[in-house]
């Protein structure tokens, strides 16, 4: 049996001591330059057991004390972990119900609240930050202070929602993803499998899945979101403002049995939220801020450079690989990967993450990638669109005050309807009344729901479709069409104004209109315009009535990087 403790070099914490106890002989315990407390364990082919006690307030110990007293107190408590998943006693076994309300009816889409629990015996703060579900249909919710629930009982009335806690202790756990009933989490020092051993209801082993190599300890420093491609593969967003990461603002991408990691993508900013697309590709937001002039998507690939770089600190606070990388010598890259779609600040001014929402149960929007916006509460629909092998997009947002900022959706695989989650915290220039928690369902009513339903780019042309036809002669009204486009600066300073794409001073640029049209079928629109060209952003409001003479307004937001040529 080695021991070792050491007592604090901090002198206002002279009276704390450390002790580590195991059968492995080559431990090391120490403080590291910044009184940091280390122990550095050996890799090793065979499983032992460490034990670590620190010990508090112990005036008058000197080292030799501290030692036999670890010693002494070490082999009398000596607990094998194994314990726990045997014994069958509950920790929590208190069962919270609420009761949800759907919400009105008045067409294809409903709005509905699942009601969360205001106390709990075991004190939890219920701010919602992620969630998945399992198989028979009950759902999983991570809660940021660093728990984790199960929530059964959901069905088309929510009377009846039942609320059990599984797991406690987490560090910010920001994202969560069920895989065969496997319940990952994504921590702020690590992605957790959670199991449930002797099946109470409650995970008993809470196993280091994947171990995350920086723990930045500003508040601004997230480890954000987790999604899994086709083969299997786990993917999380680290935050590169406020990160001592030594690759700040990363996408992590870990093999399927948590043994290997590796940065997949480069470049953000605050990435707080990805999404998954059914051929395998991801998809990760971002956030105004410095060298990025508004919010966006991004379509992710290999290696790729998302834009933001950290030339800047936090005066003391953090700073690029904790103070190593001198930010005064960084040469910041001369481009970056487009996004796949910018979103103008007034309309996302802090974006969450997306969801594909792949099942036909949830009616016109089922097979479309969903954008959730945690500034204000919204949730968005993309039409993507692959010119000469570019991707670009446009966005609209559905007309849904969701009673939180949003961030993580997941479709049930009993209902197939979206859920959402977020919460609520620093939000400037964010949709006012938001709560600080929330989880909402999304649901098709079966009734009639008209939308855009493709917005295509072509030479000299935009085209869009819907899923109603269009009265021909309502193109003819004052405003049926209206236009503007702009672009952003990339620039160090915090997010950009908007610049004519034809002067380059700032201001924006009338999309001059030669003659609309509206296809045989009656369904689709075609704009003419000379004016069309790669542009950072286009804002496309229509009026426009169907044929049965309802008024039908949208705006759509563009973002043409490419033009097809003339055919």
């Amino acid at each position: 049996m080695a021991t070792a403790s050491i007592p604090s070099p901090n002198s206002t914490a002279k009276n704390l001591f450390a002790f580590v106890s195991s059968q492995h002989a080559r431990l090391q315990l120490k403080f590291d330059d910044q009184q940091h407390l280390v122990l550095t364990i050996p890799k090793s082919e065979s499983t032992y057991i460490i034990d670590v006690c620190v010990a508090m307030d112990v005036a008058n110990m000197d080292a030799e004390e501290s030692n036999r007293l670890s010693v002494e107190q070490v082999l009398s408590t000596v607990v094998q972990p194994s314990r726990f998943v045997q014994e069958t006693r509950t920790v929590w076994p208190d069962v919270l119900e609420t009761v949800g309300y759907r919400g009105l009816e008045p067409d294809g889409y409903a709005l509905d609240t699942l009601t969360i629990p205001t106390s709990s015996a075991s004190n939890t703060w219920f701010r919602t930050a992620a969630l998945d579900f399992l198989s028979d249909g009950r759902m999983v919710v991570s809660m940021y202070g660093g728990d984790v629930w199960f929530v059964s009982g959901i069905d088309e009335s929510l009377l009846n929602l039942k609320w059990k806690r599984f797991a406690s202790g987490l560090y910010e756990p920001l994202g969560l993803k069920v895989v065969q009933d496997a319940i990952y989490v994504t921590c702020k020092d690590r992605i957790v499998r959670l199991h449930d051993r002797n099946g109470d209801g409650e995970a008993d082993f809470y196993e280091n899945f994947s171990d995350d190599t920086d723990v930045s300890v500003n508040f601004h420093a997230f480890n954000f979101d987790l999604q899994t491609d086709p083969d299997g593969y786990f993917y999380y967003a680290k935050g590169g403002h406020g990160a001592d990461y030594a690759i700040p603002g990363s996408i992590l991408r870990i093999s399927p049995d948590g043994k290997n990691r590796e940065v997949f993508a480069t470049g953000f900013r605050v990435p707080n939220g990805m999404g998954a697309l059914p051929n395998g590709m991801m998809t990760c937001s971002d956030n105004q801020g410095q060298w990025m002039p508004s919010s966006k998507i991004n379509l992710l690939k290999p290696r790729g450079y998302y834009g933001w770089s950290p030339t800047y600190d936090g005066k003391g606070k953090w700073s690029a690989d904790g103070g190593k990388i001198d930010i005064n010598k960084i040469v910041p890259p001369t481009t970056f990967d487009p996004p796949l779609v910018w979103i103008p600040h007034d309309i996302d001014n802090s974006s969450g993450g997306q969801v594909f929402v792949d099942d036909a149960r949830w009616g016109p929007l089922a097979g479309r990638l969903l954008h959730t916006s945690f500034g204000k509460g919204w949730l968005s629909y993309l039409m993507m669109q692959e010119v000469e092998g570019v991707n670009q997009a446009a966005i609209v947002r559905l007309p849904f005050d969701f009673r939180t900022g949003i961030m993580r959706g997941r479709v049930n695989p009993k209902d197939g309807q979206l859920y959402v989650v977020g919460l609520q915290g620093w939000n400037g220039s964010g949709r006012l009344g938001l709560q600080e928690s929330g989880i909402q369902r999304l649901r098709y009513t079966g009734k009639p729901w008209r939308m855009v339903t493709d917005a295509l780019v072509e030479h000299d042309l935009l085209k869009l479709r819907f899923n109603f036809a269009i009265d021909p002669k309502s193109i003819l009204e004052p405003n049926a069409v209206k236009a503007i486009q702009w672009n952003y600066k990339w620039q160090a300073s915090y997010g950009s104004e908007r610049y004519s794409p034809t002067t380059g001073a700032i201001g924006t640029d009338v999309l001059q209109i030669d003659r609309i049209v509206v296809g045989d079928d009656g369904k689709s629109v075609t704009i003419h315009s000379k004016d069309v060209r790669p542009v950072d952003q286009l804002q496309l409001r229509l009026r426009l009535r169907g044929e049965d003479g309802e008024l039908f307004q949208e705006e759509v937001l563009w973002t043409i990087h490419k033009v097809p040529t003339r055919r």
